[in-house]
């Protein structure tokens, strides 16, 4: 059924998603680009780099997602959602409940479930984790890294179910510290196809090998380049824009954010050459 309410919303809805993409991501994944390109980068612009990365693959992805859901308002569909603000997550069991909600929904009704999920025992709910998580990253591709990257989950979610959750529930300081170091790291496993080219790049995260930087203030010139779509990154991955958002979205100046929004994002797209997005590889 369509109303004008519902355009009105799902209009606006795609206009964050288009937001999203033309002016975070894109911002985001060249610098991951040039940072992951550089000869020998220093620890700090290393994790600069993979901080971009998580940024772009987020916003890419969620960008996407709510351009689909506010194109099906418009229309009078009601799709579901996808993303519930994954990165404010406190350990990485929930964060696979608030990242693509979809796609982990399917995997546990018709993988799971059917194998037996949690109710045959210890050993084999960690057996049945094992085959979601490797189905999981073969699902995004054959390549070893999608692999391992499905590991890299399946070990992090059976830590946390043999007590390592306990204490993170026990302490916000500690749950935050964890996620801000596993989740980078999962999507640096998740970004370079090379199982070389990841060591290489884990050697630059921790300085335990690789060198000598080229240029080791590098980090400050892209610091200062891309700080205030860091600063934006940050604060949207977080309810909070949203909380202030429902406060003025029916305001003038709600509209004239939009507008603002909307002819900014025309203008990436204008100066923009090739802007696909990410998951259409999978």
């Amino acid at each position: 059924k369509e109303t004008a309410a519902k355009f009105t919303v799902g209009g606006s809805r795609f206009l964050l998603g288009l937001f999203k993409k033309m002016l975070i991501a894109n911002t985001m994944l060249e610098l991951s680009q040039r940072v992951q390109y550089m000869e020998a980068p220093s620890t700090l612009s290393a994790w600069l780099g993979v901080l971009a990365f998580t940024f772009y693959i987020y916003f890419d992805f969620s960008g996407y997602t709510d351009m689909a859901i506010g194109i099906g308002g418009m229309f009078g569909f009601e799709l579901p959602e996808n993303f519930h603000y994954p990165y404010a997550s406190k350990s990485f069991s929930e964060f696979w409940r608030r990242w693509h909600m979809s796609l982990g929904t399917w995997f546990r009704d018709y993988v799971y479930i059917p194998l037996g999920g949690s109710k045959k025992g210890e050993g084999r709910t960690y057996l049945n984790l094992l085959v979601v998580w490797l189905f999981t990253g073969l699902w995004h591709g054959s390549t070893l890294n999608f692999l391992l990257w499905g590991l890299f989950l399946f070990a992090l979610i059976s830590l946390e179910r043999l007590g390592w959750g306990k204490v993170l529930r026990r302490s916000q300081v500690i749950s935050r510290l964890y996620m801000l170091l596993v989740i980078p790291l999962s999507w640096m496993l998740f970004a370079i196809p090379s199982l070389k080219d990841i060591g290489s790049y884990i050697g630059r995260l921790f300085a335990f090998s690789g060198g000598t930087a080229v240029h080791a203030r590098d980090f400050l010139v892209y610091g200062r380049q891309y700080a205030v779509v860091l600063v934006i990154g940050l604060l949207v991955s977080t309810p909070l824009p949203e909380k202030l958002w429902r406060r003025i979205r029916t305001s003038p100046l709600g509209t004239m954010l939009l507008l603002v929004l909307f002819w900014v994002c025309v203008y990436c797209m204008a100066v923009a050459t090739n802007d696909p997005f990410m998951y259409f590889s999978f």
